[in-house]
């Protein structure tokens, strides 16, 4: 957990994060070095003990969201049968998933179920 020696502040014009530890050792960050930022730490997180758990999420575990998501698919090539999904999220940027083909199926039918349940009035 964070604790008070960690600091982060954004510039007025919302175009630099600073962060600081003890007040000393400032960083700052402009959009694109925080993204950069941002994916080496995912990159790091993959190998840092414990695991993140995959369990589905609940009240407890919240899914980081956005109305301006994207996404897009398309096959994998040197795995054949496997596509590549990947969405976007203004924070983190694009995240790509790869599905072989019984999880790519699982997906559109998980999708189809949850469509025939969803109103949409």
């Amino acid at each position: 957990m964070l604790d008070n020696s960690l600091t982060i502040t954004v510039n007025n014009e919302k175009t630099t994060l600073t962060i600081s530890i003890n007040g000393a050792n400032a960083i700052s960050l402009d959009a694109i070095s925080l993204s950069e930022f941002i994916q080496l730490l995912s990159k790091i997180r993959v190998d840092l003990k414990p695991q993140e758990i995959a369990d589905i999420p609940n009240q407890n575990k919240k899914v980081l969201t956005s109305p301006l998501s994207r996404f897009y698919i398309e096959p994998l090539t040197d795995q054949p049968g496997s596509i590549v999904i990947a969405m976007f999220h203004p924070g983190p940027g694009w995240i790509g998933l790869v599905l072989d083909h019984d999880k790519a199926g699982h997906l559109r039918d998980m999708v189809e179920y949850t469509a025939k349940l969803t109103p949409t009035h």
